[in-house]
């Protein structure tokens, strides 16, 4: 079969900072672009997203005396082509978290990065891929509850979601269990209380400081205790765990990183995996930069 891709952007643009108070901020990203895709059986001409990370969000925080500040934070991702939320995402699934900082740390309650969220993107500038199934764990964790503490360099945390909490934001993360079986449905995004759930977590520990950027995290994504089998012979529920290293160093207009993860799931055979990541960035200006990008997965 023969086909030929045309794509043209003809317009890219990072919004921004607006202030709205002195409190909140509006920030986001907006791309979008044409692609034309000819094959030999069909010829579909479309108006289409070009950098397919497209976001809007608000963020503040109120100070409450005493060195505590109250906070929050808004941000969803949208198609620019019709100006609506992407297909079969939440509303804010990025993040949706109000929560509690001072000298303790950063408490937040809601939706947030994970903990790998927190160091794989060190060697994948801007986002971290995965949909291509390079890792096993999600970029975000549901119901939870997160909690980040800093000090010079040095940043640690964790989160929790509740049982049957955990979900990335898609539809098809919603599983009705038994104790034997499951299925998939389009109607909630959560599986609290259901019986055989459990709870999801992640930790991470990372350093920044003299150009360097170092970090680890583990996670356990347990969409269910037990590998359930639907009516159609697939397996739906699985648990999932990964760790990961990652560091890069800035050498000024340079930034070079490297990672590496292992991570298996118990659902079909136990599959195992170890993803390898590169980077190479330089920057042009402080707004433009060019990443060049090498992933190579394991099994």
């Amino acid at each position: 079969m023969k086909k030929s891709l045309v794509a043209l952007a003809v317009l890219s643009s990072v919004a921004g900072v607006a202030q709205a108070a002195s409190s909140v901020t509006m920030y986001g990203r907006f791309d979008i672009g044409y692609t034309d895709t000819t094959g030999d059986n069909t010829s579909v001409k479309q108006n289409k997203d070009a950098g397919g990370d497209l976001r809007l969000g608000l963020r503040g925080q109120e100070d409450l005396g005493n060195g505590m500040s109250a906070t929050f934070n808004l941000e969803g991702r949208f198609d620019s082509d019709v100006g609506a939320k992407t297909v079969n995402r939440t509303f804010f699934d990025r993040e949706s978290t109000v929560g509690l900082k001072g000298a303790f740390g950063h408490i937040r309650f809601g939706r947030s990065t994970s903990a790998m969220e927190q160091v794989l993107p060190l060697t994948d500038p801007g986002r971290r891929a995965s949909s291509d199934d390079t890792y096993f764990s999600a970029t975000r964790h549901s119901n939870a509850l997160f909690y980040s503490y800093s000090n010079g360099g040095l940043t640690a945390g964790f989160d929790v979601t509740t049982k049957g909490g955990y979900n990335d934001g898609l539809f098809s993360d919603k599983v009705s269990a038994t104790s034997t079986s499951a299925t998939l449905t389009n109607t909630s995004f959560s599986n609290e209380g259901v019986s055989g759930t459990a709870a999801s977590y992640g930790l991470f520990v990372k350093y920044k400081g003299n150009g360097l950027e170092i970090g680890a995290a583990y996670q356990a994504d347990r969409a269910d205790k037990n590998k359930y089998v639907s009516s159609t012979g697939v397996t739906v529920g699985s648990q999932k765990n990964e760790w990961g290293v990652a560091a890069s160093y800035n050498l000024k207009p340079v930034t070079v990183a490297v990672s590496y993860a292992a991570g298996k799931t118990s659902a079909q055979t136990n599959n195992k995996t170890r993803a390898i990541g590169a980077s190479v960035t330089y920057e042009v200006t402080a707004n433009d930069k060019i990443n060049l990008i090498y992933r190579q997965l394991k099994n």
